[in-house]
């Protein structure tokens, strides 16, 4: 008899869900057993995140050129030493290759989410998306659902993943707008179409109920998941302004959040965008204030989430190469660091020690796209499609 038939199954799984991912992935083939539960067991993918969520050994950066000169698609990985004391000696670069093609070339990081990333192979509206998950160097085309008729040149898409607790899955979000000419916007007779990606079914569905609205066009930044909701940098439809825009992955319902009342005064803003701060809704502004034109980082965190009243300004951060052209915040991981492309240099903040450097250089200005990541057994098996 072997040992793994003396384990009783629940104590089996306890053992296993606080392994790290690469000892998963070889103990696939010491039980049949265990390699059903790793690569089919939605519910033990997700405790097992859940138990290493919090681990910053587990945690990286990843770098994507949008082009490649040469065959070879390799982009960079940022390794954080769990010894450091946050000077830039202390990050480790390894190059990781893409392990799938696109024809046009051109490889788009939309979003991601517990380890997993969704990319597109154009800027526009397109048929197919990929999902890759580096830990597990693995992944899975979407073909998406039949191309609405009409003229593809007006119709541009937007992007959200995120998981449902519920079923322990992780959903893709795809919404199709349409320019109508007459009205000069993306909001006129035809309405945005909404369409949903399941990781558990494999398999895309559209929203057609027609209280389901969409109530903004949404900048395809990556977005942000809090709250049990994908957010995005939004224009609203009824308010003609800037807002945050968010899906509730349970609810299967949109909404939109106001912006602070006054996050915008007395500076030239140059760019904004949603992220988490310590699993709180963040908004990250980067402005020029007059007459000195210094630019300087604002970080604002809603307390209470859906209560703008809450906004806070948490912090107000100096930027410190000051004749860049090109100013574009990523996000904040979750070792509390504040990223920044300038000019095409990948710039880091630590947010409590308040010090940062520059990662390394990438590229032109906006020539690269940058997430965190968390490893996670989604995609683990044969999903190559």
């Amino acid at each position: 008899m072997v040992l793994s038939e003396l384990i009783p199954d629940d104590l089996m799984i306890n053992i296993l869900s606080r392994l790290p991912v690469q000892s998963l992935v070889k103990f696939m083939f010491v039980h049949k057993s265990w390699r059903s539960l790793i690569t089919n067991d939605p519910a033990f993918k997700a405790l097992n995140l859940h138990l290493h969520f919090s681990d910053t050994n587990s945690n990286y950066l990843i770098t994507i050129p949008n082009e490649f000169s040469t065959e070879r698609r390799l982009c960079s990985v940022i390794i954080r030493n769990s010894n450091n004391n946050g000077g830039v000696s202390n990050f480790v670069v390894k190059d990781i290759e893409i392990p799938f093609r696109t024809p046009t070339k051109y490889y788009r990081l939309l979003c991601s989410c517990n380890g997993v990333l969704c990319m597109s192979d154009t800027n526009y509206y397109n048929d197919s998306l990929y999902l890759w998950n580096p830990s597990v160097r693995n992944f899975k085309i979407l073909p998406c659902l039949c191309t609405p008729p009409g003229n593809m040149n007006s119709m541009v898409t937007g992007h959200g993943i995120g998981p449902d607790h519920r079923d322990h899955d992780v959903l893709v979000i795809r919404i199709i707008y349409f320019y109508d000419t007459s009205t000069k916007t993306y909001n006129g007779k035809r309405k945005p179409r909404t369409e949903v990606y399941s990781l558990n079914t494999s398999s895309w569905s559209s929203i057609t109920d027609e209280s389901v609205v969409v109530p903004c066009y949404v900048f395809d930044e990556p977005s942000a998941f809090v709250n049990g909701a994908i957010h995005w940098k939004a224009l609203s439809f009824a308010l003609v302004r800037p807002v945050i825009m968010y899906f509730n992955t349970a609810e299967r319902e949109f909404g939109e959040i106001r912006l602070p009342v006054n996050c915008f005064d007395h500076m030239v803003r140059l760019h904004w965008r949603v992220a988490v701060f310590k699993g709180l809704l963040a908004l990250i502004v980067i402005s020029r204030i007059h007459p000195a034109s210094r630019k300087i980082c604002d970080i604002w965190i809603m307390k209470e989430y859906g209560v703008v009243e809450s906004w806070t300004k948490r912090f107000a951060i100096p930027i410190p190469l000051e004749d860049t052209l090109f100013d574009r915040p990523l996000g904040i991981t979750k070792n509390d660091q504040l990223l920044q492309d300038l000019d095409g240099m990948l710039l880091w903040y630590d947010l409590d020690g308040e010090q940062g450097g520059i990662l390394g250089f990438y590229g032109v200005q906006g020539s690269f796209d940058v997430d965190t990541l968390t490893d996670s057994l989604y995609l683990l098996g044969p999903t190559r499609e």
